[in-house]
């Protein structure tokens, strides 16, 4: 994938199903040359839990198979209720500002998800 980090194929492989593992990357791996920044913009809403709290809890997930959807089970409601104990997605408040197609593109993905799903369990 031009430009994106070694980590991109499979986050972009996870987003397009309903499952995710949960692993553990070295920073530098998974972002490449790509810029980032640290957003703990709950902070100001919600107490973070304690560092060996988080730290405890997201190293019991790894290698979990989880469910993932774009909507309400993506890597940012994963990683919020690691800090705070409450899943919450601002990417979902922006893409829901972002216009009617990109809300009909996400239900649209959920819905193949729920269906997915079914057939799996038939």
């Amino acid at each position: 994938m031009g430009g994106f980090s070694g980590a991109s194929s499979s986050s972009l492989s996870s987003s397009l199903s309903c499952r995710a593992v949960v692993k553990l990357e070295c920073l530098e791996n998974v972002v490449g040359s790509c810029r980032y920044r640290i957003n703990n913009y709950l902070d100001q809403q919600c107490s973070p839990w304690p560092l060996h709290k988080i730290l405890k809890s997201a190293y019991e997930k790894i290698g979990e198979d989880r469910e993932y959807c774009l909507i309400c089970k993506n890597c940012e409601h994963f990683v919020t209720y690691l800090r705070y104990g409450k899943a919450h997605c601002s990417q979902l408040v922006k893409i829901l500002d972002g216009g009617v197609k990109t809300l009909v593109a996400g239900f649209l993905i959920h819905i193949y998800c729920l269906l997915r799903k079914l057939s799996q369990s038939q």
